[in-house]
Protein backbone atom coordinates (compact mmCIF):
# COMPACT_ATOMS: atom_id res chain seq x y z
CA UNK A 1 0.00 0.00 0.00
CA UNK A 2 2.55 2.35 1.19
CA UNK A 3 4.04 1.64 -2.32
CA UNK A 4 1.23 2.83 -3.95
CA UNK A 5 0.67 6.01 -1.90
CA UNK A 6 4.12 7.09 -2.92
CA UNK A 7 3.79 6.37 -6.44
CA UNK A 8 0.81 8.58 -6.45
CA UNK A 9 2.65 11.63 -4.70
CA UNK A 10 5.40 11.28 -6.88
CA UNK A 11 2.86 11.80 -9.84
CA UNK A 12 1.46 15.25 -8.01
CA UNK A 13 5.39 16.14 -7.29
CA UNK A 14 5.74 15.50 -11.61
CA UNK A 15 3.13 17.45 -12.34
CA UNK A 16 4.00 20.52 -15.10
CA UNK A 17 2.46 23.56 -15.34
CA UNK A 18 0.27 25.67 -13.34
CA UNK A 19 -0.52 22.81 -11.06
CA UNK A 20 3.15 21.75 -10.21
CA UNK A 21 4.37 22.80 -6.32
CA UNK A 22 7.31 23.69 -7.49
CA UNK A 23 6.46 25.44 -11.04
CA UNK A 24 4.08 28.29 -9.48
CA UNK A 25 1.97 30.20 -11.85
CA UNK A 26 3.37 33.38 -13.44
CA UNK A 27 2.72 36.98 -11.00
CA UNK A 28 -1.07 37.20 -10.81
CA UNK A 29 -1.01 40.68 -10.05
CA UNK A 30 1.22 41.78 -12.92
CA UNK A 31 -1.07 42.92 -15.23
CA UNK A 32 -2.88 44.89 -12.75
CA UNK A 33 0.73 46.73 -11.72
CA UNK A 34 1.60 50.37 -12.36
CA UNK A 35 5.05 51.05 -14.33
CA UNK A 36 7.74 52.10 -12.17
CA UNK A 37 7.92 55.85 -11.91
CA UNK A 38 11.45 57.46 -12.74
CA UNK A 39 12.24 59.05 -9.32
CA UNK A 40 13.26 62.79 -8.86
CA UNK A 41 16.93 62.81 -9.55
CA UNK A 42 16.68 59.14 -11.44
CA UNK A 43 15.80 55.84 -10.57
CA UNK A 44 12.92 54.29 -10.20
CA UNK A 45 10.38 53.82 -7.56
CA UNK A 46 9.06 50.47 -7.17
CA UNK A 47 5.75 48.83 -9.46
CA UNK A 48 2.48 49.89 -7.54
CA UNK A 49 -0.68 47.65 -7.19
CA UNK A 50 -3.56 49.77 -8.31
CA UNK A 51 -5.92 46.79 -7.08
CA UNK A 52 -4.55 43.94 -6.26
CA UNK A 53 -7.24 40.79 -7.13
CA UNK A 54 -7.79 38.03 -4.32
CA UNK A 55 -5.68 35.23 -5.61
CA UNK A 56 -6.85 33.31 -8.31
CA UNK A 57 -7.96 29.40 -7.76
CA UNK A 58 -4.82 28.05 -9.34
CA UNK A 59 -2.52 29.44 -6.63
CA UNK A 60 -4.74 27.43 -4.24
CA UNK A 61 -4.61 24.07 -6.72
CA UNK A 62 -1.14 25.11 -5.77
CA UNK A 63 -1.02 25.00 -2.14
CA UNK A 64 -3.67 22.06 -1.84
CA UNK A 65 -1.38 20.16 -4.40
CA UNK A 66 1.54 20.56 -2.60
CA UNK A 67 -0.21 19.37 0.85
CA UNK A 68 -1.98 16.33 -0.77
CA UNK A 69 1.47 15.35 -2.05
CA UNK A 70 2.97 16.18 1.29
CA UNK A 71 0.62 14.06 3.03
CA UNK A 72 0.82 10.89 0.83
CA UNK A 73 4.23 10.87 1.38
CA UNK A 74 3.61 11.03 5.33
CA UNK A 75 1.03 7.98 4.74
CA UNK A 76 3.07 5.95 3.31
CA UNK A 77 6.10 5.98 5.99
CA UNK A 78 3.68 5.82 8.26
CA UNK A 79 2.40 2.67 6.40
CA UNK A 80 6.08 1.62 6.19
CA UNK A 81 7.01 1.71 9.73
CA UNK A 82 4.93 -1.32 10.66
CA UNK A 83 6.35 -3.24 8.15
CA UNK A 84 10.33 -2.75 9.04
CA UNK A 85 9.63 -3.55 12.83
CA UNK A 86 7.61 -6.93 11.05
CA UNK A 87 10.87 -8.84 9.70
CA UNK A 88 12.22 -8.97 13.24
CA UNK A 89 9.17 -10.84 14.36
CA UNK A 90 9.67 -13.96 12.15
CA UNK A 91 9.58 -16.46 15.27
CA UNK A 92 6.30 -18.96 16.46
CA UNK A 93 7.09 -21.09 19.47
CA UNK A 94 4.77 -23.25 21.30
CA UNK A 95 5.86 -25.37 24.89
CA UNK A 96 6.09 -29.02 24.11
CA UNK A 97 7.66 -32.06 26.48
CA UNK A 98 10.57 -34.07 26.75
CA UNK A 99 10.81 -37.19 24.80
CA UNK A 100 7.51 -36.70 22.32
CA UNK A 101 7.34 -37.16 18.66
CA UNK A 102 7.50 -34.46 16.29
CA UNK A 103 6.25 -34.48 12.94
CA UNK A 104 7.32 -31.55 10.65
CA UNK A 105 6.45 -30.77 7.45
CA UNK A 106 8.81 -28.23 5.11
CA UNK A 107 8.01 -26.78 1.96
CA UNK A 108 11.49 -25.88 -0.07
CA UNK A 109 14.52 -23.75 1.57
CA UNK A 110 17.07 -24.28 3.70
CA UNK A 111 16.63 -25.88 6.97
CA UNK A 112 18.81 -26.15 10.68
CA UNK A 113 16.54 -28.66 12.89
CA UNK A 114 18.31 -28.80 16.45
CA UNK A 115 17.77 -28.85 20.57
CA UNK A 116 16.00 -26.45 21.74
CA UNK A 117 17.47 -24.94 25.27
CA UNK A 118 13.91 -25.54 26.70
CA UNK A 119 11.16 -27.57 26.07
CA UNK A 120 9.51 -25.99 23.57
CA UNK A 121 8.98 -26.36 19.77
CA UNK A 122 10.24 -23.38 17.96
CA UNK A 123 10.52 -21.92 14.42
CA UNK A 124 12.46 -19.06 13.63
CA UNK A 125 12.82 -17.52 9.41
CA UNK A 126 16.51 -16.01 9.25
CA UNK A 127 16.60 -15.54 5.60
CA UNK A 128 13.98 -14.09 3.06
CA UNK A 129 10.39 -14.79 4.93
CA UNK A 130 8.61 -13.52 1.98
CA UNK A 131 4.59 -14.98 2.44
CA UNK A 132 5.50 -18.06 4.34
CA UNK A 133 3.37 -19.67 7.15
CA UNK A 134 4.29 -21.16 10.01
CA UNK A 135 1.99 -24.02 11.77
CA UNK A 136 2.68 -25.44 15.23
CA UNK A 137 0.16 -27.60 16.87
CA UNK A 138 0.71 -29.84 19.75
CA UNK A 139 -1.10 -32.34 22.26
CA UNK A 140 -0.09 -33.79 24.53
CA UNK A 141 3.44 -35.99 23.43
CA UNK A 142 2.60 -34.96 19.68
CA UNK A 143 3.93 -32.27 17.85
CA UNK A 144 3.25 -30.87 14.20
CA UNK A 145 5.19 -28.07 12.69
CA UNK A 146 4.32 -27.48 8.66
CA UNK A 147 6.25 -24.35 6.98
CA UNK A 148 4.64 -23.68 3.68
CA UNK A 149 4.16 -20.96 0.73
CA UNK A 150 7.98 -20.48 1.08
CA UNK A 151 10.13 -18.16 -1.61
CA UNK A 152 10.75 -19.96 -4.71
CA UNK A 153 14.78 -18.95 -3.44
CA UNK A 154 17.19 -17.42 -0.12
CA UNK A 155 14.92 -18.72 2.23
CA UNK A 156 15.72 -20.20 5.30
CA UNK A 157 14.58 -21.22 8.88
CA UNK A 158 15.71 -22.55 11.86
CA UNK A 159 13.89 -24.79 14.04
CA UNK A 160 14.71 -25.76 17.53
CA UNK A 161 12.80 -29.00 19.56
CA UNK A 162 13.54 -30.33 23.22
CA UNK A 163 16.41 -32.65 23.40
CA UNK A 164 15.05 -36.13 23.52
CA UNK A 165 12.15 -36.09 20.79
CA UNK A 166 11.48 -38.43 18.11
CA UNK A 167 11.45 -36.50 14.64
CA UNK A 168 9.94 -37.03 11.03
CA UNK A 169 11.15 -34.58 8.84
CA UNK A 170 9.36 -34.45 4.98
CA UNK A 171 11.28 -31.98 2.67
CA UNK A 172 9.92 -30.83 -0.62
CA UNK A 173 13.62 -30.22 -1.76
CA UNK A 174 17.01 -27.67 -0.17
CA UNK A 175 19.72 -27.93 2.38
CA UNK A 176 18.48 -29.81 5.59
CA UNK A 177 21.00 -30.61 8.85
CA UNK A 178 19.28 -32.34 12.14
CA UNK A 179 21.90 -31.65 14.90
CA UNK A 180 21.96 -32.48 18.88
CA UNK A 181 18.66 -34.57 18.78
CA UNK A 182 18.44 -37.11 20.95
CA UNK A 183 15.82 -40.19 19.74
CA UNK A 184 14.65 -41.60 16.30
CA UNK A 185 14.73 -39.81 13.21
CA UNK A 186 13.18 -40.27 9.98
CA UNK A 187 13.95 -38.45 6.71
CA UNK A 188 12.91 -37.96 3.55
CA UNK A 189 13.52 -35.36 0.78
CA UNK A 190 12.88 -35.19 -2.99
CA UNK A 191 16.02 -33.29 -3.92
CA UNK A 192 18.90 -31.67 -2.11
CA UNK A 193 21.13 -32.22 0.79
CA UNK A 194 20.69 -33.69 3.94
CA UNK A 195 23.08 -33.56 6.73
CA UNK A 196 22.50 -36.19 9.84
CA UNK A 197 24.93 -35.30 12.99
CA UNK A 198 25.72 -38.59 14.98
CA UNK A 199 28.00 -38.02 17.66
CA UNK A 200 27.72 -41.25 19.03
CA UNK A 201 27.09 -44.18 16.55
CA UNK A 202 26.35 -46.51 19.52
CA UNK A 203 22.77 -45.05 20.46
CA UNK A 204 21.42 -46.47 17.29
CA UNK A 205 19.98 -50.18 16.58
CA UNK A 206 19.24 -49.28 12.84
CA UNK A 207 20.53 -46.76 10.11
CA UNK A 208 19.74 -47.05 6.87
CA UNK A 209 20.13 -43.99 4.32
CA UNK A 210 18.98 -44.21 0.88
CA UNK A 211 19.72 -41.92 -2.74
CA UNK A 212 17.94 -42.39 -6.00
CA UNK A 213 20.83 -40.61 -7.69
CA UNK A 214 23.55 -39.14 -5.56
CA UNK A 215 26.89 -38.98 -2.92
CA UNK A 216 26.07 -41.50 0.47
CA UNK A 217 29.02 -40.76 3.14
CA UNK A 218 28.32 -42.46 6.27
CA UNK A 219 31.71 -43.58 7.29
CA UNK A 220 30.66 -45.00 10.85
CA UNK A 221 27.80 -47.41 9.04
CA UNK A 222 29.29 -48.62 5.83
CA UNK A 223 31.42 -46.04 4.28
CA UNK A 224 30.74 -44.23 1.17
CA UNK A 225 29.47 -44.38 -2.29
CA UNK A 226 28.12 -42.57 -5.34
CA UNK A 227 26.09 -42.92 -8.25
CA UNK A 228 22.61 -44.65 -8.98
CA UNK A 229 20.50 -46.53 -6.40
CA UNK A 230 22.89 -46.06 -3.47
CA UNK A 231 22.11 -47.48 -0.04
CA UNK A 232 23.41 -48.23 3.57
CA UNK A 233 22.89 -50.15 6.33
CA UNK A 234 24.09 -50.98 9.55
CA UNK A 235 23.06 -52.30 12.86
CA UNK A 236 24.11 -52.01 16.03
CA UNK A 237 23.31 -52.33 20.01
CA UNK A 238 21.50 -48.92 20.67
CA UNK A 239 17.70 -47.96 20.67
CA UNK A 240 17.11 -45.77 18.52
CA UNK A 241 16.19 -45.90 14.58
CA UNK A 242 17.62 -43.47 11.81
CA UNK A 243 15.92 -43.91 8.26
CA UNK A 244 17.24 -41.36 5.53
CA UNK A 245 15.47 -41.51 2.06
CA UNK A 246 16.36 -39.12 -0.57
CA UNK A 247 15.41 -38.72 -4.52
CA UNK A 248 18.28 -36.74 -5.66
CA UNK A 249 21.27 -35.22 -3.75
CA UNK A 250 23.51 -35.76 -1.18
CA UNK A 251 23.28 -37.41 2.10
CA UNK A 252 25.67 -37.39 4.57
CA UNK A 253 25.74 -38.91 8.10
CA UNK A 254 28.34 -37.52 10.39
CA UNK A 255 29.81 -39.44 13.13
CA UNK A 256 31.33 -36.17 14.64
Amino acid sequence: MFTYLRRLAAVFMRTRGPFHPFNPPSDPYAGVREPRRPKPGGGRSAAVAVDEPAPPAVVNAVTRNRTLALALLAAGGLLAAPAVGAQNTNSSEKPFVSGGRIDIQLAGGGYQIRAAPDNKIRVSITRNPGSTKVEIATNGSQGTVKVTNTPHSEFGATIEVPKMADVTVHLTGGELTIAGITGNKDVDSYAGNVTVSIPNPNEYATVEGSVKAGDINAPAFGGSKSGLLQSVKWSGKGKYTLRAKLGAGNLELKDR
